[in-house]
């Protein structure tokens, strides 16, 4: 346990060498280990160490080259266990009600990297890839935060990730300007719904510290300067209020994406932004 939460712990803090990606592989194997022991820990500390893992290597992922994932992504019996938390109606302390979302978005990763393969600039999947694109589409407009349990900031923040998820779905075949008209109309309204959740959310309230993914995925879509404007003022405040570095660097790799010429920027290529610009961060 020492050993895993020293993992945790690294993983927070980045680097510019990416070492911070060696430690979640290494939790990876940890948590496998922990959790597959009967009786090692108490239930629910093995929930929340699996729900802790889950939520940072899935949203670790988007931080690394596509050629370097599958270290990270999970097992057959962590993601059945992940799947027996969501079955039981979990809410958790960092993934609130989008622990189905963080699944998905597993799913999501291995299809955009099986199509760029194919070819990344065609704007279009080959045709065994798109009954998968086919069925997480679905998955993820089907997802509705609905629990007793859950306050109103986290029933907003997961429809925040359900609109985050849907971008990164809809741009695993190409950035989002390259896309054609109809898309990008469906990526223009996935974002206006996006903003409109977030600006009901407090920028002071803690759950913010679980927003770095979303908002990084949404901000790499945003060519609207006022809304450039509003998240970067977003990020501010919430740095400001909550001291988290993740969300400072959060702010700093946005900065660099709107740099780019717009055909460069989207969700897919955070990573070259990373690199590029010695920014290895996990936007957990």
């Amino acid at each position: 346990m020492g050993a895993l939460m020293m993992c945790f712990i690294e993983t927070t803090k980045g680097d510019e060498k990416g070492t911070t990606f060696d430690y979640i592989r290494c939790a990876g194997f940890l948590v496998t280990a922990i959790t597959s022991r009967p009786g090692t820990v108490q239930d629910d500390l093995k929930d929340f160490i699996i729900e802790y893992y889950i939520y940072i290597a899935t949203t670790s992922a988007i931080s690394m080259s596509p050629s370097s994932t599958s270290a990270l992504m999970m097992s057959s019996e962590l993601e059945s266990d992940t799947r027996r938390l969501i079955d039981s109606g979990y809410v958790g302390q960092l993934c609130g009600c989008w622990l189905h979302l963080l699944l998905i978005i597993v799913h999501i990763r291995k299809l955009g990297e099986q199509s760029r393969d194919v070819d990344c600039n065609s704007g279009f999947l080959a045709a065994d890839d798109f009954l998968t694109f086919a069925l997480l589409h679905a998955q993820i407009q089907s997802f509705e935060p609905s629990s007793p349990f859950l306050s109103d900031d986290t029933v907003l923040c997961g429809y925040l990730f359900k609109e985050a998820t849907y971008l990164y779905l809809l741009t695993c075949p190409s950035q989002p300007q390259r896309l054609g008209g109809p898309m990008r109309q469906t990526i223009k309204s996935s974002l206006d719904r996006a903003f409109e959740n977030l600006r009901q959310v407090p920028a002071s309230a803690r759950i913010n510290t679980s927003l770095c993914w979303p908002l990084v995925v949404i901000g790499s879509c945003v060519t609207d300067e006022s809304l450039r404007d509003e998240l970067r003022g977003r990020l501010q405040i919430m740095f400001l209020v909550l001291g988290f570095g993740n969300i400072r660097s959060s702010s700093l790799v946005l900065e660099y994406t709107w740099a780019l010429p717009e055909s460069e920027q989207g969700p897919w290529t955070l990573w070259q932004v990373m690199r590029d610009n010695d920014i290895w961060i996990s936007v957990a």
